[in-house]
This record gives C-alpha cells, structure tokens and sequence, in this order.
C-alpha cells in the first residue's frame, strides 16, 4: 500500500476520482497507508510504518483522499499514538533521514490534533 501510495503521488486527484474504480483503490490504499502511520498494524515491519509516515507527511495537502483516511483512521483510534519514525534496527549510527521524518511527523501531529 505504501509503494500505491507513493504512486499515486504522480497523479493528480482529480483524475484518480474520475475512474471509480481506481478512486476506490486509491481510497483503499490510503486507508492501509493511514493505519500504517498509528501504532494499530503490529504486522508492519519499522522500515514499513516510517516509510509510511514520511509518505503521509508529504502527500497529506496534494490528497484529499489520504486526509480523509488519516481523519477516519485517527476518529477510530481514540489515543492512538503515531508509529515513532525510528529506522528500528537497533544501530546507533547517525540516521540521514531523521529530519525529514521529524518533518513528516510534525505535519501529521498537526493534522491529526
């Protein structure tokens, strides 16, 4: 869902929700991509869910539906805690793309509140 996601970027909204059926795809992979971002999918490996995070953060203004889905998620999930954008393999060595996470987090943290 998160590869459809980030696929779905390249095409603007308003041409997915011409065809219903692909607009009924999109809806149900930003659904899958919203549930990935909190804490609810225990089956979704850390690499996954923080890639799903950046995704949402950077996508959430260009997609109405993904900000539907994140609302939808969020209203389900009373106190749901957002999946911490973390590379969860254990290393310590610095992480390049923390500051773009954090960035991403931040854009969802404001959405979702």
């Amino acid at each position: 869902a998160v590869v459809c996601g980030a696929l779905l970027l390249s095409v603007p909204p308003e041409t997915v929700a011409r065809c219903p059926n692909a607009a009924a795809a999109a809806r149900a992979a930003w659904a899958v991509v919203a549930a990935a971002v909190f804490a609810c999918e225990e089956d979704i490996d850390p690499a996954t869910g923080r890639l799903a995070l950046r995704l949402v953060g950077f996508a959430l203004d260009r997609h109405p539906d993904l900000a539907a889905a994140l609302s939808r998620t969020a209203a389900a999930r009373p106190g749901a805690q957002l999946r911490l954008a973390t590379s969860g393999d254990g290393e310590d060595e610095e992480d390049e793309w923390a500051p773009a996470d954090a960035a991403a987090r931040r854009v969802v943290e404001d959405f979702v509140s």
